[in-house]
């Protein structure tokens, strides 16, 4: 048996910002063949990933100016203030800065309440899934709180190392925002999470890669302070428990994979997560935006929440599964009525 809240906790809207600056895959192709790499290994490998174009960050945009520019986004369409807003969660691994929260700097641009509860999460790219979990079971435990921002953003890009075709050839720079809204209905909103972690694989992708006691180590060199990712995503373990999470929420709920109408899903691999969707025969369902943006990590599945309710993929009512992953590694699949 499983608890219904007599309230429920919905996504009200969803407000995005990417960079002017886009980066084609032929320029892509040109970078890496101007380093000595094989093109058609490389255009091979990106075909294979879902990876075309993405937008980078220049001339001072930062994962925090972005964040700000997606809040207010969201905050318009939503018809609402910053006044509005009860709890604002920034999630990142690529913070602009460590200390003050960012979501503290968010709260000053969009002039927020002082009542409001503002923190920064890092589950690396499972962050705003994880958050949208959290936030909406904390949205329901009290009483006088109606509304919650959470903002992802990243900028990985910058920190990729430019031989890597799989770190520097995949992301792309973007935020998302969305606005929860806590709601008299039953049954809406967000349903229920399942979570798998295995901390095996902590050291498989790790940025800084010195580790922050050493990064103002001048003799550590610059290759060192960027991240390494040592897995190659082949869709093995890390991924093979991600149709277990899902078949075991829809059977709770008594679903079936029928009643799924989308699969918004990390965007850091198509290969990777279309075969996870297989077994399950639902690799149709999953929305597909990386050729388009690049992986920008946290946001990754919230801007296919975007993309798909507004090319009518995804209408209030339908049952919706987000699934993304975090390094280390972590894994929330969370189950939503639109």
């Amino acid at each position: 048996m499983f608890y219904m809240a007599v309230q429920s906790v919905v996504i009200k809207e969803i407000g995005m910002y990417h960079p002017q600056k886009k980066v084609t895959h032929k320029e892509m192709l040109k970078h890496f063949t101007s380093i000595g790499k094989d093109e058609q290994k490389v255009e091979k490998f990106l075909k294979k990933i879902g990876k075309e174009d993405r937008y980078i960050t220049e001339d001072g945009e930062t994962t925090l100016s972005m964040a700000i520019e997606a809040s207010k986004t969201a905050l318009k369409k939503a018809n609402l203030s910053g006044e509005d807003i009860d709890i604002l969660v920034f999630s990142s691994g690529t913070p602009e800065y460590l200390f003050p929260p960012n979501s503290l700097i968010i709260h000053n641009e969009i002039h927020g309440k002082r009542e409001a509860v503002v923190y920064d999460a890092n589950s690396a790219c499972v962050g705003m899934v994880v958050s949208l979990d959290q936030v909406s079971k904390t949205l329901l435990s009290s009483p006088d709180s109606k509304y919650a921002l959470i903002v992802g953003s990243e900028r990985m890009f910058h920190y990729a190392e430019k031989h890597d075709p799989f770190s520097y050839g995949n992301f792309g720079d973007a935020a998302c925002a969305i606005i929860l809204e806590k709601v008299n209905e039953e049954g809406q909103g967000v349903l229920d999470a399942s979570y798998n972690t295995d901390s095996r694989y902590h050291d498989d992708l790790v940025f800084p890669l010195c580790g922050m006691s050493k990064i103002l180590d001048e003799n550590i060199p610059k290759e060192e302070k960027l991240f390494v990712w040592k897995s190659d995503l082949s869709c093995g373990s890390v991924f093979d428990y991600g149709t277990t999470q899902i078949t075991s929420l829809l059977d709770k709920h008594g679903l079936t994979t029928k009643d799924i109408k989308q699969y918004l899903c990390t965007q850091v691999s198509f290969d990777a997560v279309n075969k996870m969707l297989q077994p399950i025969e639902e690799d149709h369902k999953l929305f597909v935006t990386g050729h388009k943006y690049g992986y920008t990590g946290t946001s990754s599945p919230f801007i296919a929440l975007k993309e798909a309710v507004e090319s009518g993929k995804i209408q209030r009512g339908d049952h919706i599964i987000f699934w993304s992953i975090g390094a280390g590694y972590t894994a929330c699949a969370l189950l939503m009525k639109y």
